[in-house]
């Protein structure tokens, strides 16, 4: 009913998206073309159709693979919208670098040269395109289709008052307060709440609704009011209670639905699916065990890594070595076993910063260590100790992004402290992290501080998506030039 009408504004705003990108496109290169580029010539029109083929299909992939997570953010709040927009914007981006890359900047017909000026001129103009359609154009959308014929007239019904017994005063009130602000954001969607049958006279006071009475009226009031759906806020007391508000539902053609407030029965939110005609309730959506998932991250660790060790570890060796020959000679690499994804161990490579035979494999660095030599407190704080494991992320044992592997002791005690710990090893750990860019690095002075982290983790991996990657690896690249104060 409401799901169906929200995809499918989605799925329009995509389509209008789509064509926004294409008149732009068009009148880019129109632009362009009249302020004289003497290589738009080259390659028209077929360079601008390729390009319009490697946009559309990015931003189709990217909203397909996103419905769920995106379908409410068009709607919602203008930083919302932007974010949205800057994550469109940037999977279209990517589909025309990839598309460039892919074909070496010539385009499907290899006797074309395409522009590279024109097309990195063009990358604002995306961000602008999907920016103001996402603006404007979904209450547009809405006012065509959700006009007064298309309107629901529905009717709420709850027996208990959705007043739940372990509930506190102030938990209540933060659910009524919650179910206001759900029903205002479905008038959007063409769905008028027009009345509520409650046995508590307290309950459409406090959502402004009209009182029609009590559960037992609902045959009277869905033939008064001509109500076109129901809502059940709450499960009936007994099961022939359910069946009658259905069967009065069928024999006046009404819609009906059941909110299941699972987040207040469970304590932790919670998603039913459907697996092989099994209804089952997930409490961690982990987007990576979605083998496409799985593939686009994999897909970005290869190539990401493949660049650091072609081209910025080999110079970063060479000057590490040197500096450890002059102030401690030993061991270029440190080698240490970390727990990995699945709790399976693996050996992670960091260069050495620590004085050889002065390692304490239990032992967190501190602030002015002795231990760490001169010019390895720069290594750490920089990050620069990391980039050997790169190569890790190469042999598949880390990913760029994801929660920071810890030494084999401290996942032992902090596993007997948090019980969610190991949540963390869900995934492959990473060489930066959503903990780490929010400033969870360095020592751990208390347990509350490795929950902080832990709940990082925990958020990174069950809102996974490739947009956040990049964005976290933009943000460690940032503190690799200006390093946070408790990273040492």
């Amino acid at each position: 009913m409401i799901t169906e009408r929200k995809e499918g504004v989605y799925s329009l705003l995509t389509i209008v998206q789509c064509l926004g990108l294409l008149i732009s496109l068009y009148g880019w290169f129109l632009t362009w073309r009249h302020c004289g580029d003497r290589y738009s010539g080259a390659w028209y029109p077929w360079g601008i159709l390729d390009l319009e083929w490697a946009m559309v299909l990015a931003l189709t992939f990217y909203s397909m693979l996103n419905r769920d997570a995106e379908a409410t953010n068009f709607m919602g709040s203008p930083s919302n919208r932007i974010t949205l927009s800057l994550r469109q914007g940037t999977a279209a981006t990517l589909g025309i670098i990839l598309f460039l890359v892919g074909t070496k900047g010539r385009g499907l017909n290899e006797s074309q040269v395409l522009s590279r000026i024109f097309v990195v001129s063009f990358i604002p103009v995306i961000f602008i395109s999907i920016g103001l359609v996402n603006a404007f154009f979904p209450k547009v959308i809405m006012r065509l289709f959700f006009s007064d014929r298309s309107r629901e007239k529905c009717l709420l019904i709850t027996w208990n008052g959705m007043s739940k017994k372990h509930l506190t005063d102030e938990q209540k009130d933060l659910q009524m307060h919650k179910l206001h602000q759900w029903l205002n954001r479905q008038k959007s969607y063409g769905v008028d709440i027009i009345g509520i049958l409650t046995n508590n006279p307290k309950i459409p006071k406090i959502l402004d609704i009209p009182h029609l009475g009590t559960p037992e009226d609902i045959n009277n009031a869905l033939k008064s009011t001509r109500a076109t759906s129901l809502i059940m806020m709450e499960r009936p007391p007994q099961a022939n209670i359910f069946n009658y508000c259905i069967d009065c539902c069928e024999k006046f053609g009404a819609r009906y639905a059941l909110v299941e407030d699972l987040l207040l029965e469970f304590g932790r939110p919670s998603k039913t699916i459907i697996v092989d005609g099994v209804n089952m309730l997930l409490f961690r959506v982990e987007p990576l065990q979605n083998p496409l998932s799985r593939i686009i991250k994999r897909l970005t660790d290869i190539m990401i890594s493949s660049l650091v060790i072609l081209f910025i570890l080999p110079p970063l060796t060479l000057f590490v070595f040197l500096v450890q020959c002059i102030v401690s000679p030993g061991p270029l690499l440190y080698r240490q076993q970390r727990c990995g994804r699945n709790k399976q161990s693996f050996e992670v490579l960091k260069f050495r910063t620590m004085h050889v035979h002065q390692h304490d494999q239990a032992m967190q660095a501190t602030k002015g260590d002795p231990r760490i030599y001169q010019g390895g407190g720069f290594f750490r704080r920089s990050s620069i100790d990391e980039f050997p494991q790169f190569i890790n992320v190469f042999m598949g044992q880390m990913s760029v992004v994801g929660p920071r592997p810890h030494m084999l002791e401290h996942d032992e005690r902090w596993a007997r402290v948090l019980k969610n710990y190991h949540a963390r090893t869900a995934v492959k750990p990473g060489i930066t992290g959503l903990a780490q860019v929010r400033g969870f690095r360095g020592e751990a002075f208390s347990d509350h501080e490795i929950l902080k982290r832990v709940e990082c983790d925990v958020e990174y991996i069950v809102k996974w998506n490739i947009y956040q990657d990049l964005l976290i690896i933009l943000r460690t690249v940032k503190q690799v030039f200006f390093p946070l104060k408790n990273a040492y």
